[in-house]
């Protein structure tokens, strides 16, 4: 991904099992990494202050939201299937608990 000031962005692929090469994309505001089904973890994310909306519709094998509490620009989240279907279950994952007592918008896939 070329350095600048990218400020929406679209990923998808099984090339894409982590998210450190957006570390230094500083200005980005949108991401849509819906399609990283193998993607694990978003540590890499953290430093992106100004993203404001974040889709993990089909990241699959994400267990672990918890860098999404250190994003302060964040505003919308599309959580991961698995996670909505364990709070459809009853068992409500607390990082997306946690965004969304924030006043964070979080969104079923």
């Amino acid at each position: 991904i070329p350095a600048g000031g990218i400020e929406t962005l679209c990923l998808s692929g099984p090339d894409w099992k982590d998210v450190s090469r957006l570390a230094g994309h500083t200005s980005l505001r949108e991401l849509d990494i819906r399609g990283l089904s193998e993607l694990r973890d978003l540590g890499a994310l953290t430093g992106l202050s100004a993203l404001t909306e974040i889709n993990l519709g089909h990241c699959r094998d994400l267990e672990d939201c918890r860098p999404l509490l250190d994003l302060p620009s964040l505003k919308h989240v599309t959580m991961p299937y698995r996670m909505w279907y364990r709070e459809y279950q009853g068992d409500p994952d607390p990082v997306m608990t946690k965004l969304a007592e924030r006043g964070v918008t979080v969104v079923h896939p």
